[in-house]
């Protein structure tokens, strides 16, 4: 069985009509919007970090 990714669909035959090349993340290129959402999930994702860095001043600071 072919994977879906691999079969021939009615997208693609769009694409080709419309001389587009299908959807790849890695074509996207770095772009300045989506750097900064990338900076943003990453500090969303270190949240803890945050919140020791924010108790550590805290400490610090009293």
């Amino acid at each position: 069985m072919k994977h879906w990714r691999n079969q021939d669909t009615e997208l693609d035959e769009a694409y080709a009509e419309m001389q587009l090349e299908p959807f790849d993340s890695r074509s996207r290129g770095e772009t300045p919007a989506y750097v900064a959402a990338m900076l943003t999930m990453l500090a969303i994702r270190l949240w803890p970090l945050w919140l020791i860095i924010g108790a550590a001043y805290f400490v610090a600071r009293n």
